[in-house]
């Protein structure tokens, strides 16, 4: 059996001139259970979160 936890760091960046960028913090962990050298099962479970709640929306309408 094997047993290990993680963080990581996420940047969501997008192009478009109306939005801003997040940054993301997040980790998880995982656990192998090895049948024999040949055959095991692995669960990996990660999350992030971030400080922002929302994101910024632009409705277009048209006018004729």
């Amino acid at each position: 059996m094997e047993v290990g936890a993680d963080y990581s760091y996420l940047r969501f960046a997008p192009s478009g001139p109306y939005t801003k960028g997040h940054s993301l913090n997040g980790g998880g962990g995982s656990l192998v259970y090895n049948w024999n050298e040949y055959l095991g099962l692995k669960m990996d479970l990660n999350g992030y979160t971030s400080s922002v709640t929302g994101f910024l929306q632009i409705r277009l309408s048209r006018t004729d």
